[in-house]
């Protein structure tokens, strides 16, 4: 998770107890959000009623008491937005953390950097070898998908992944293919040329023999 500087700047001013070393686990059972939280309502926020622990019932005991204090603060932050953040999703444990930072700073935020390391992170993907990449068996494991209580919804979640899988690889195998076109006719092209110097070469050397006859 790489933050923007004005959040990076923001977080560091609040001199929190923990420093942030893992943000998808330390931000999952909800401490650093209730700090956060405290450092703008002492009276409202009281640390002692948190546990800076990581197994799953200490988590859900600190999101419960957070989802009340938000709500009661009229905050609109929601269990979609905790949730994700609970079972280390993906950019979840970021996504909150500016929807925070927002309400409380009043202050926007300039994510075009956090666009431009999503795309080098794409780019890298990219030209990853096959055996690098997930395969759909691992897609298919992945925890944001197993902890879907509803059947249906999850059956329809994992065909959305297969579709978009095999699509993904389709567009990979189209760049490829591409990519060699373009490699095989640079190297024809050089081959060409060369072959074109050649008969230069051969035509003068005749033309020079033809004159010193």
């Amino acid at each position: 998770m790489t933050l923007p500087r004005e959040m990076h700047v923001w977080l560091h001013s609040l001199n929190l107890t923990y420093k942030v070393t893992n943000p998808k686990r330390d931000f999952s059972n909800g401490w650093l959000y209730a700090e956060i939280l405290n450092r703008y309502h002492p009276e409202k926020v009281e640390m002692y009623q948190f546990d800076n622990g990581f197994k799953l019932d200490k988590k859900i005991g600190n999101w419960d008491h957070l989802s009340k204090l938000v709500k009661k603060l009229d905050y609109d932050i929601g269990v979609e937005d905790w949730d994700p953040v609970m079972h280390c999703a993906p950019n979840a444990a970021y996504n909150l953390l500016k929807k925070l930072y927002m309400i409380l700073t009043g202050r926007t935020v300039n994510d075009q950097m956090e666009i431009i390391q999503e795309q080098y992170q794409r780019d890298e993907a990219e030209n990853q070898p096959d055996y690098s990449k997930h395969t759909i068996a691992k897609k298919l494991k992945d925890k944001e998908l197993q902890r879907i209580p509803d059947k249906t919804t999850m059956m329809g979640r994992a065909n959305g992944m297969v579709i978009q899988h095999k699509e993904e690889r389709k567009n990979e195998r189209h760049v490829v293919g591409f990519a060699n076109t373009k490699r095989t006719g640079y190297f024809a092209a050089k081959a060409q040329k060369e072959h074109e110097k050649a008969e230069s070469r051969h035509t003068m050397k005749q033309s020079m023999t033809g004159r010193n006859g």
